[in-house]
């Protein structure tokens, strides 16, 4: 049978490749190749730990063996120093999948692995995605915590039935596994019988700082935090954007170090204002991983710096052994502290992957951001290796940035715009480098309140989420305040133009008309004087993509997270397309044939160059896909089915429940054009619109629109009532959702039961920021070969 099944599909993509050459003639439209990346180097293992391959580590931990442990994330493994100096690998294949319970971990694939802590039963326990995970004394693979979605679920139940968001995990002296989570803003704790508890944290209800200093840690917001650590006095300490807090023995909260937020405290420790990334303890003073370096206070509160900054690698993850020794995993490296810090694994940046030859030959960690320059070269941002690579016109590689790397840009002079999350610099030809948007501890005015004119450097800003540059050299950028976004713009000489507009988007693109794109629930569009309008053709169908870029016809391409990050899809005049590049399906092939046929998995970047070519990050097969003439890409045919995600409530994309207005996101949901539905007798809505019909558990649910990639309706009243009411209002099912089917004039979808459930996937990102549509719960169909390319053969 499987060879049945593979000779079918080389023989649909024989045909397709033939077809669509025969339609073309000498110049092939809508070819897809390999423009970037290639396989993956060898590792290294059984090599010494210092000449092996390390992508992205995010954590060092010594073993009750005395060896060190590492979490190899962007390689999907985790690793060990053996006594002599080498390195292997103990779990993961390099392969990024999910390998259920009960399996050896040695050969088991895992998905980005972070952050180890060691159990008293002697396991070593990491988080991969939504869970946390165990290696067993005997070697097997477990899940301690977590069922696999991110919702914030099961507090006094199960563990391992409970919705989480880890970050850090560490274990406190009565046993107990702390688990943080940026996402939820809370830290939970799974006593030794595997239940699990929220021991702070409480709903943000929309701010951005902490509080509560003084009361129960369970009636307290906890902002954002990073990470978690044992005190030498054996309290929990909590890092967060804007503090140190800890828990005392009778469960109040407190703050050690202000951070950000300017404490008014009457220590030294608490008034220095000090950014601090993670907590560590020696255990005879708290150790802290701060943008000063690594430091801590002495019996006089008075600061210590252990190790300068200006000697470390930069935003590195800082662990302290059992032995004392301090380890920072930062820059595709481990390093042991001390004067001069010592490489003891991994090559570290100078490994260029790749510099100095064909751009197929190189090799990429997680390929994203994608830019043009003005020479014609394509730049890539690899998050995984912290670095910006250029790929001349000549198909040469090199690396044109080092270091850590969210959003770039490049202007029309060659400038490079660089951010790592909480600032803008520009990098010159030369190399010069200068703050450009926001520095670290600037002390001027910020959004909204700025007059123009002043210098967008001296901005203090928290965060700069995405940005781009237009033809005419202005940087236009999301600016994070505290409660609050904002659009500035800044002019080539690094003066604001606009003092800001109040955003809510996470991501925008300028497109060849000097238009700011900035989708978020509608489709906003900026123009050049900074007047706002509502793409109102486009509307939300591509929900908040992943990626998308703006063709110079105007199109636009996205990648859906609410359908498939698997998929590239056609916007024009506010009619969505079948995916142009790849589907539902995840994996690598098609290269050399049409991009319809092609499969990919997670699109992280997209850029139509200005020749027409369209640009993919494939991220996870490390490569950078190029289809040529992507205009010119056919659909799959009328008779292709419907696929759908499960749907969200339609007031704010979260759970919804009966009785709720929902939203569906899709494809080939109804009609390429947006139908309303228009009341019928007894002012009841339709339960069919334009052939359309979504049902739950059965039930038909009465629809307001229908669209090509987007239905809303309300949920049947007659569907399962056994929901849950939250303080505010929003509810869910209390348990599985019904199961909702959708019918249309060419088939049906289901996307497997899991309405009312946030659906993300299991593999966030590097960052841990993004989360997106986990693919096994996308309703997915078989496809006929006929289907595939009905229309293409039309065409030959």
């Amino acid at each position: 049978m499987l060879i049945h099944m593979l000779f079918l599909r080389g023989f649909c993509l024989g045909l397709s490749v033939f077809l669509c050459l025969a339609a073309a003639g000498q110049e092939q439209p809508c070819i897809i190749d390999t423009f970037a990346g290639g396989d993956s180097y060898s590792v290294g293992d059984g090599l010494p730990a210092a000449e092996a391959e390390l992508l992205f580590p995010t954590e060092v931990r010594q073993g009750p063996d005395g060896l060190l442990y590492i979490a190899d994330t962007a390689y999907h493994r985790i690793r060990r120093i053996r006594a002599d100096g080498t390195i292997e690998t103990i779990a993961g294949t390099g392969v990024g999948t999910f390998t259920p319970d009960g399996a050896p971990a040695a050969g088991s694939a895992l998905v980005l692995p972070r952050s180890i802590a060691f159990g008293p039963d002697g396991g070593l326990y990491f988080v991969e995605g939504l869970r946390v995970r165990r290696i067993s004394s005997a070697g097997i693979l477990e899940t301690v915590a977590g069922n696999g979605r991110e919702e914030l679920s099961g507090d006094g139940g199960p563990a391992k039935d409970a919705g989480l968001a880890p970050t850090m995990i560490v274990f406190d002296p009565d046993g107990g596994l702390i688990i943080a989570s940026q996402t939820h803003n809370r830290i939970r704790r799974v006593d030794p019988s595997g239940t699990i508890s929220t021991i702070a944290g409480i709903e943000l209800g929309g701010s951005k700082y902490d509080d509560g200093d003084g009361g129960p840690a369970t009636e307290a917001r906890v902002y954002s935090p990073r990470d978690v650590a044992i005190g030498p006095d054996g309290l929990l300490y909590i890092a967060g954007v804007y503090s140190v807090r800890r828990i005392l023995s009778d469960g109040t909260i407190e703050t050690y170090v202000s951070g950000l937020s300017g404490s008014s405290s009457s220590t030294q420790r608490q008034t220095i204002r000090l950014s601090v990334r993670g907590v560590e303890s020696d255990g005879q003073s708290l150790i802290l991983d701060a943008t000063a370096g690594v430091v801590r206070f002495d019996e006089n509160d008075e600061l210590v710096v252990l190790y300068p900054a200006a000697d470390l690698p930069s935003d590195g993850v800082l662990s302290v052994q059992l032995d004392g020794r301090m380890v920072l995993a930062a820059d595709n490296e481990v390093v042991l502290l001390g004067n001069p810090p010592v490489r003891v694994a991994g090559l570290g940046a100078a490994s260029k992957r790749g510099d100095g030859g064909p751009a197929t030959d190189a090799f990429l960690s997680v390929p994203a951001r994608l830019e043009e320059g003005p020479d014609g070269s394509i730049y890539v941002a690899d998050v995984g290796l912290r670095q910006i690579r250029r790929i001349a016109p000549d198909g040469m590689i090199t690396t044109a940035y080092s270091g850590p790397v969210t959003d770039f840009a490049v202007d029309k002079e060659n400038n490079l715009f660089v951010s790592r999350g909480l600032s803008i610099d520009k990098i010159t030809p030369d190399g010069t480098r200068s703050p450009f948007v926001g520095s670290l501890g600037a002390s001027g005015c910020a959004p909204p309140v700025c007059a123009e004119g002043v210098s967008a450097a001296g901005m203090p800003i928290l965060r700069v989420p995405s940005f781009d540059v237009d033809g005419d050299g202005n940087v236009y950028a999301i600016v994070e305040r505290p409660n609050s976004s904002y659009l500035i713009k800044v002019d080539a000489q690094g003066l604001l133009v606009w003092r800001g507009l109040q955003v809510e988007a996470q991501i925008l693109r300028v497109d060849f008309e000097g238009r700011i794109h900035i989708p978020y629930r509608t489709w906003n569009i900026v123009e050049p004087n900074g007047q706002q309008t509502v793409y109102e053709g486009l509307g939300s169908y591509a929900g908040l993509p992943a990626a998308f870029s703006v063709a110079p016809d105007g199109a636009i391409y996205a990648a859906n997270p609410y359908v498939s990050l698997s998929a590239v899809s056609r916007y024009t005049e506010g009619l969505i397309s079948d995916p142009i590049a790849g589907g539902l399906d995840v994996g690598f092939a098609g290269d050399g044939g049409p991009a319809p046929a092609a499969l990919l998995d997670s699109v992280r970047g997209l850029m139509v160059a200005s020749d027409g070519a369209l640009y993919i990050s494939d991220s996870r097969n490390r490569r950078v896909r190029r289809v040529t003439r992507a205009g010119e890409c056919p659909s799959l045919g009328p008779r292709a089915l419907p696929a759908v995600s499960g749907p969200r409530n339609g007031a704010n994309y979260s759970f919804v429940a009966p009785g709720s207005v929902f939203t569906l996101f899709g494809l080939r949901l109804g009609p390429a054009g947006l139908q309303t539905a228009t009341l019928q007798s007894g002012n009841r809505l339709p339960t069919r619109l334009a052939g359309t019909r979504i049902l739950f558990d059965g039930v038909a649910a009465p629809l307001l629109y229908v669209s090509a990639g987007q239905v809303g309706g309300v949920v049947p009243f007659s569907s399962p009532v056994n929901v849950d009411v939250d303080e505010y209002g929003a509810g869910r099912w209390n348990g599985p959702g019904p199961r909702v089917v959708v019918e249309t004039d060419v088939g049906r979808s289901d996307p497997r039961g899991h309405a009312g459930q946030r659906a993300h996937s299991e593999d966030p990102t590097v960052s841990g920021r993004e989360r997106y549509l986990d693919h096994g719960r996308t309703g997915r169909s078989e496809l006929r070969c006929e289907d595939l390319h009905r229309g293409i053969a039309a065409e030959a």
